[in-house]
């Protein structure tokens, strides 16, 4: 199962229809340990404005902004 979790992780981020944490979290890991298989899975860090604008707001939707 997890290993299932991590191929479909890889493809969805291999096609660009997941970011970089959504495939992490698709894969049921922490980002850092997404990031340290990409190599092994031959896979091309694809990271922009888009990407980090996503992110940002799916940490806010977890977390409510400290004022």
């Amino acid at each position: 199962m997890k290993e299932q979790r991590l191929d479909e992780a890889v493809n969805a981020y291999r096609h660009r229809t997941a970011t970089l944490s959504r495939a992490a979290e698709i894969a049921g890991l922490p980002v850092w340990d997404f990031l340290a298989r990409m190599e092994s899975e031959s896979l091309d860090l694809h990271y922009g404005i888009e990407d980090f604008d996503a992110d940002l707001a799916a940490l806010e939707s977890v977390r409510p902004a400290q004022r």
